[in-house]
Order: C-alpha cells, then structure tokens, then sequence
C-alpha cells in the first residue's frame, strides 16, 4: 500500500513514489467536483510565484499545511497535474525564494519529482509547520503578515495580528518557565554503568549513575495531550526497534537486561548491554515528550567514545519523534534538548559496526580526529 503524502519519507522517497503519492493525495482518479479541495491547510500551485510565498507564510502564520506546485485547480479543487517547466531543480528554486522572503525562515520540508512521460516538467510538494511565532514576508510590494482563512492567503486583520501577537508573548513566556525533561523526570534519563569486573549478576547489581552520558529531549511547541495504553507503549517499542542504532546492534550482541516501567503519565524502556557497558533508555510522557538518554563512553583502557555514534544517536530521536507526532496529526514546531557528558576520553571511531542507517559514516570517520575532552555540553534547539 502506498504511503500518503502527510506521511511520505521525503529524504528516502524516490520520483514515482512521490508522484504516486501526489495522485492519491488529490484524488486524481475521481471525478474532478470530488477531488481535493483548497483549504485551511492544502493549496495547489500552477506555477511556483509571490502568491506562492503568501500561502507559505500563511500556513507558518496559522495551522501548517501542504502546498503542491504543478497542479491546477478549478472551483477551488485539483484540476490536472501539469507540472513545471523548469531546468534546474524545482526544490531549490523554492526553497532559496522563501529564505530570501520569509523572516524567520518557517519549519518546512520538501520534495519534488519528475512528471511522467515529459522529462522538461518537475512537480514539488512543501510541508510547512505551524509554529508559535510570527512570520514576515519580505518582498516589496507585499503586506508583511499574512493568514490563512479557509482556501485563501489574506493580510492579517488588525484583530488577528493582535491574537498572533499575544500568541508569541504567551508562547514566549511558557517557554521561559518550561522545566527540562532532565529534571521533571530525572529517572527517563539515568544511565548507569558497572561497579568493575566481576560476574554478570555483580555487574548488573547496585549500579551507580554513569559521568559519561547523552540526553536528548524532544517535546512539541504547542502543548499535546497524550493517552499511554497498552497500543501506544508497543508503538513506542517497535519505533525504537525500527530507528535506533542502538537497539539493532543490541539485538546482534544478545541484549543482556530489558525492562519497562510506567506510570499513569509516562513510559520508560531499558536495555542494557552488558558486553560494553552501556544502557539506553527511551521514554515518552503524557505530554508528548519523547526522551532518550544512553551511556556514551565504553571503557577499554581509558574511556573512548564516538562522535558518528552519537550523531546517529540524535538521527534516530529525530525520526521516532517526527513519526510519533505526525502519527497523532501534529505538524507543528518542536523543542530539542541536548545534554552531552564524555566524562574524558578519546574519540573512538571503530568499536562499533558501520550504522546500517547512514552510509555516510565512514566518510565523516575519515575526517575525525583523536581528541580529549571532559567538558560538559548543552545545547537547546527550536525548529
């Protein structure tokens, strides 16, 4: 079965999974009165252009939402896909207009394909998320805010600039007083390592906090509501089987110790892997925060620990959480919270296997270099 345009994998997609995917998103095979319309979240472009760009900052301004360039409309609902003449890349046409015309640039993904049988013709689908803050629009000639009202793209009225004002101030303040994931629920993010040599029950009792850690955090912008049952805790599960680097090479090793906890406002899943030393812990809670944390440096003779390792690391709480919340309907802006402990050591870019999930690790191995450091670092980023 063909995955839908909401879903779609952009950066895996190929040209006729995206084409197909435009099809069944409009419905082209209905009659033309029953295919998709325009609406508060959907728009359809002959031509990429300046009213392009309203609908853009429209969408950012107001719900998000889903604009296909190469398509037609009549009476407000797709007409033909005809797609757009163009010699270089659509995406990147698109994609430099709206960082050269929208402040701040909005959360967005894009993807764009050939139109069959017509080499000359591109088609591009852009995916822009809400996000509790303002967007302007630059070019000259135009009014700088604009909203989305049902299938249109307008200048904000007096009354919703004020309400898109008070939005940003609220949303502003919220974020201020936001406790950290790491301190509202420190057990989601306590990995632990073993007292020494010994067998593996001494190993696996009385285990102390580990000094060399990662804490990744991602929770959305807008508050969400989540109910964690049964269906929701085995979702959790089969997405880090699916994503996570570590859990595959796990598996391959012969887990040594799983286990679970929950309470009526979050889940917390364990695995350790005795043969290195190191445990991963994935967590959601009840307000849609998604939570990993993992020990970060194995011990050999000194501590070592690896950077690609921990970039897949971050690569893969991306990915769960993207698929966790657009699973629910949610295309907004996120928070990402970063807390990185070496706890001392040498960059170590050969004790694990090649990640199956990007190829291009040997290539960012054969820039590393040796480096020692014991510094604590943290880093917030909003998308």
């Amino acid at each position: 079965m063909s995955t839908s345009l909401i879903d779609l994998n952009f950066t895996t997609a190929g040209d006729s999974e995206i084409y197909h995917a435009i099809e069944k998103f409009i419905d082209i095979s209905a009659l033309q009165t029953d295919r998709q319309a325009e609406g508060y979240s959907v728009d359809f472009k002959e031509e990429w252009g300046d009213k392009s760009l309203r609908v853009i900052a429209s969408f950012a301004n107001t719900f998000g939402g889903i604009i296909v360039v190469g398509v037609s409309e009549l009476s407000g609902r797709a007409n033909e896909i005809i797609g757009v003449t163009t010699r270089a890349e659509l995406k990147t046409k698109i994609a430099g207009s709206i960082s050269v015309n929208i402040s701040p640039i909005p959360a967005y993904d894009i993807a764009e394909c050939g139109l069959p049988g017509d080499s000359s013709k591109r088609l591009a689908v852009i995916r822009v998320r809400a996000a509790n803050r303002l967007h302007y629009l630059l070019k000259k000639g135009e009014q700088p805010i604009y909203v989305r009202n049902v299938d249109q793209s307008i200048p904000a009225l007096a009354s919703e600039l004020r309400a898109l004002i008070e939005n940003e101030r609220t949303h502003s303040a919220l974020a201020v007083e936001e406790v950290s994931p790491f301190v509202e629920n420190p057990v989601a993010f306590r990995v632990t390592r073993a007292k020494g040599p010994g067998t593996k029950q001494e190993r696996l009792r009385d285990r102390p906090e580990s000094k060399s850690y990662l804490r990744v955090a991602i929770r959305p912008l807008k508050p969400l509501e989540f109910s964690l049952d049964y269906n929701f805790e085995e979702n959790l599960r089969k997405r880090v089987a699916k994503w996570s680097e570590e859990y595959q090479q796990a598996v391959v090793e012969d887990i040594s110790s799983e286990s679970d906890s929950r309470t009526s406002r979050s889940y917390v899943y364990k695995i350790l892997r005795d043969g290195v030393d190191i445990e991963s812990i994935w967590s959601v809670n009840a307000k849609a925060t998604l939570g990993f944390a993992c020990t970060l440096a194995i011990t050999t003779n000194r501590p070592n620990w690896s950077l690609p390792d921990m970039a897949a690391n971050l690569i893969s709480c991306i990915r769960m959480a993207d698929e966790m919340l657009t699973g629910t309907g949610y295309y907004g802006g996120i928070a990402m919270e970063v807390e990185i402990q070496p706890g001392g050591g040498n960059y170590c870019t050969l004790w694990r296997g090649r990640l199956r999930s990007i190829p291009q690790k040997d290539s960012l191995q054969n820039r590393m270099a040796d480096h020692h450091s014991g510094i604590p670092r943290t880093a917030t980023a909003h998308s």
